[in-house]
């Protein structure tokens, strides 16, 4: 697929995938990057897309699974227990509170630990 023939057939459906993005994402700022993001992958396989009979269902569904890998990423979310509970122990607690929390956080962090990859 030629330069020319990529901006006469991908390109005009940027607004059709900029909608589909927005479902998804809801945030006008990432569909528009996601958008961008799937034209240059679009455009990466442009030798492939000549053999494609349907473009704009497979940049439907490249623009579908881009946003699930962004939404996938969104919940990725970095646990540091000790960080919680540290701005959450006063300075003036008795002992046998920060006893009680750091027995909890241990038993917590080791929770979490035992989790599988995707929990």
């Amino acid at each position: 697929m030629t330069a020319n023939e990529f901006n006469t057939k991908v390109v005009p459906l940027s607004e059709k995938l900029y909608r589909y993005a927005y479902r998804f994402l809801e945030d006008s700022d990432q569909s528009q990057d996601a958008v961008q993001d799937v034209f240059i992958k679009l455009w990466n396989q442009k030798d492939r897309l000549a053999e494609i009979e349907n473009i704009e269902a497979f940049a439907v569904r490249t623009t579908r699974n881009h946003c699930l890998d962004v939404i996938k990423s969104r919940r990725t979310v970095s646990l540091d227990v000790n960080d919680y509970y540290k701005d959450r122990i006063s300075d003036d607690s008795d002992p046998e509170k920060e006893l009680y929390k750091s027995d909890s956080m241990k038993k917590l962090a080791e929770i979490v630990e035992d989790l599988t990859e995707p929990h």
